[in-house]
C-alpha cells in the first residue's frame, strides 16, 4: 500500500470519528453536562458541610473550655445533641461539683470576711454531682473514656458519703469495663477498691495526756504574781537597809520588826 492510499485512509477513518462524537453529543452532551454539574455542586455542598462541621465543633469545644461553673456545663448538656459533647459536658460540670463539695471550708474571720464564699452544703453537693454523673451515663453512644470516668467520680462520691458497698460496686464495674485498653483507669480503680477496707476501718488515735506543771513554771508564775502585787495592796515591800525574816511558804517576802530606838541622852 503506497503512502498516498493509507493517508486517505487514515483521514477517512478520522472523519468518521468524529461524526460519530457529533452525533453522540447531540444524543448524550445535555445528560453529561447535568452530571458534570450535579457533581460539581455536590461536591462544593460537601467542603461546605465539612467547614461547618468543624467550625461548630471547635465553637463547642470553646464553649466547653470556657464553662467554669456547674450551671454552665449543664447548660451546654442541655444543648448539645451530639453524644461526645453531651457526656463531656455532663462530666465537667459534675467533676465542678465534686472539687465544690471537697473543698476545706475556711471559717470566716476578720481577715477573709468581706467576699468570702458562702458556707457549701456538702451533703446536696454531693448528691447533685451523683446526679451528674449520672447524667453521663445516660447518654446513648458516649465514649467509654467518658463512662469509665463517671464511674470513678460516682465511687468518690459513695466514699465521701460513707456508702463503700456503692463505691466497691463501681470499681468492680470499672474493671470489668476497661479490660486492657485503659490500663490507667483499671489500676486506678483496682487501687482504690483493695482500700475500702482501711477506709472503713479507720485507725482511731486515743487523746494526748496533758503534761504536768513543772516546778520551775510553778515558781514562774508565782513570781509574776508577786511582780503584779501593787505597792500598798498586800504586804509591803521591805525598806531599804532593812533585814528580812525568812521566806515563808508561798514565796511572799516579809519585812523584819525595826530595831528599838536608842536612848535620848
Amino acid at each position: 500500500m503506497d503512502p498516498e492510499h493509507r493517508q486517505e485512509l487514515e483521514e477517512n477513518d478520522l472523519e468518521v470519528f468524529l461524526t460519530n462524537c457529533k452525533k453522540w453529543w447531540g444524543k448524550h452532551g445535555t445528560k453529561v453536562v447535568l452530571v458534570l454539574l450535579v457533581g460539581a455542586l455536590a461536591l462544593f455542598a460537601k467542603q461546605m458541610y465539612d467547614k461547618r462541621q468543624a467550625e461548630r465543633h471547635e465553637t463547642m469545644w470553646s464553649e466547653l473550655a470556657n464553662a467554669t461553673s456547674p450551671e454552665a456545663a449543664r447548660s451546654l448538656a442541655m444543648s448539645y445533641s451530639e453524644p461526645g459533647y453531651k457526656a463531656k459536658a455532663w462530666l465537667k460540670g459534675a467533676d465542678l461539683l465534686l472539687a465544690r463539695a471537697l473543698e476545706p471550708q475556711v471559717a470566716p474571720s476578720p481577715a477573709n470576711g468581706e467576699g468570702a464564699s458562702p458556707p457549701v452544703d456538702r451533703a446536696a453537693t454531693l448528691t447533685q454531682a451523683a446526679d451528674y454523673y449520672q447524667g453521663v451515663l445516660a447518654v446513648d453512644q458516649a465514649a467509654v473514656v467518658y463512662r469509665l470516668n463517671a464511674r470513678l467520680g460516682l465511687a468518690t462520691v459513695a466514699e465521701t458519703q460513707g456508702d463503700f458497698d456503692a463505691a466497691s460496686k463501681q470499681y468492680e464495674q470499672i474493671l470489668a469495663d476497661a479490660g486492657t485498653e485503659y490500663a490507667a483507669i483499671s489500676a486506678q480503680a483496682k487501687a482504690r477498691l483493695e482500700m475500702l477496707p482501711d477506709l472503713k476501718n479507720p485507725v482511731k488515735f486515743g487523746p494526748e495526756p496533758v503534761a504536768p506543771v513543772s516546778q520551775s513554771l510553778q515558781g514562774q508564775l508565782e513570781q509574776m504574781i508577786q511582780d503584779a502585787t501593787p505597792a500598798g495592796k498586800g504586804d509591803a515591800p521591805t525598806p531599804p537597809g532593812l533585814p528580812t525574816a525568812p521566806v515563808p511558804p508561798g514565796g511572799i517576802t516579809v519585812p523584819a520588826p525595826a530595831p528599838p530606838a536608842p536612848p535620848v541622852e
